[in-house]
Protein backbone atom coordinates (compact mmCIF):
# COMPACT_ATOMS: atom_id res chain seq x y z
CA UNK A 1 0.00 0.00 0.00
CA UNK A 2 2.53 2.47 1.23
CA UNK A 3 4.73 1.98 -1.76
CA UNK A 4 1.43 2.58 -4.37
CA UNK A 5 0.83 6.13 -2.49
CA UNK A 6 4.68 6.96 -2.93
CA UNK A 7 4.20 5.71 -6.99
CA UNK A 8 0.92 8.32 -6.96
CA UNK A 9 3.16 10.76 -5.24
CA UNK A 10 5.82 10.68 -7.61
CA UNK A 11 3.35 10.69 -10.38
CA UNK A 12 1.76 14.13 -9.21
CA UNK A 13 4.94 15.68 -8.47
CA UNK A 14 5.98 15.07 -11.70
CA UNK A 15 1.94 16.15 -13.43
CA UNK A 16 1.30 12.82 -14.74
CA UNK A 17 -1.22 12.40 -12.44
CA UNK A 18 -4.84 14.52 -11.24
CA UNK A 19 -5.93 14.54 -7.23
CA UNK A 20 -9.35 12.79 -8.24
CA UNK A 21 -7.00 9.74 -9.39
CA UNK A 22 -5.39 9.80 -6.31
CA UNK A 23 -8.48 9.98 -4.28
CA UNK A 24 -10.15 7.29 -6.71
CA UNK A 25 -6.86 5.15 -6.06
CA UNK A 26 -6.78 6.05 -1.84
CA UNK A 27 -10.48 4.61 -1.79
CA UNK A 28 -10.25 1.57 -3.41
CA UNK A 29 -7.06 0.92 -1.41
CA UNK A 30 -8.07 2.24 1.79
CA UNK A 31 -5.60 3.03 4.56
CA UNK A 32 -6.71 7.31 4.87
CA UNK A 33 -3.57 7.64 7.14
CA UNK A 34 -1.23 6.00 4.73
CA UNK A 35 -2.15 8.72 2.09
CA UNK A 36 -2.61 11.98 4.38
CA UNK A 37 1.13 10.94 5.92
CA UNK A 38 2.96 10.16 1.76
CA UNK A 39 0.70 13.42 0.64
CA UNK A 40 1.24 15.44 3.86
CA UNK A 41 3.45 17.77 1.77
CA UNK A 42 1.02 18.12 -0.87
CA UNK A 43 -1.97 20.21 1.09
CA UNK A 44 -4.51 20.49 -2.01
CA UNK A 45 -4.01 16.27 -2.05
CA UNK A 46 -4.64 15.94 1.40
CA UNK A 47 -7.68 18.25 1.58
CA UNK A 48 -9.47 15.87 -1.39
CA UNK A 49 -9.01 13.34 1.03
CA UNK A 50 -9.59 14.53 4.30
CA UNK A 51 -13.21 15.86 1.94
CA UNK A 52 -13.51 12.30 0.26
CA UNK A 53 -16.72 10.98 1.50
CA UNK A 54 -15.93 7.36 1.06
CA UNK A 55 -13.55 7.94 4.16
CA UNK A 56 -16.16 8.39 6.18
CA UNK A 57 -14.44 10.69 8.72
CA UNK A 58 -16.50 11.65 11.63
CA UNK A 59 -15.27 15.43 12.16
CA UNK A 60 -13.38 17.02 9.44
CA UNK A 61 -13.06 19.78 12.41
CA UNK A 62 -9.77 17.30 13.46
CA UNK A 63 -7.64 18.71 10.57
CA UNK A 64 -7.08 22.52 9.93
CA UNK A 65 -7.60 24.75 6.84
CA UNK A 66 -4.03 22.72 5.53
CA UNK A 67 -5.22 19.24 6.17
CA UNK A 68 -2.75 19.52 9.04
CA UNK A 69 -3.93 17.11 12.26
CA UNK A 70 -5.03 19.10 14.95
CA UNK A 71 -3.53 17.78 18.20
CA UNK A 72 -5.81 17.09 20.95
CA UNK A 73 -5.84 18.32 24.40
CA UNK A 74 -5.80 15.27 26.94
CA UNK A 75 -8.22 16.46 28.99
CA UNK A 76 -11.11 16.80 27.01
CA UNK A 77 -10.89 12.98 26.43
Amino acid sequence: MLTQAIAWREEYQDEYSTIDAIVRSATNTGFFSIWLKVFESIPEVKIALINCPAFHLAGKGFFDPNGNPIPRNGDSI
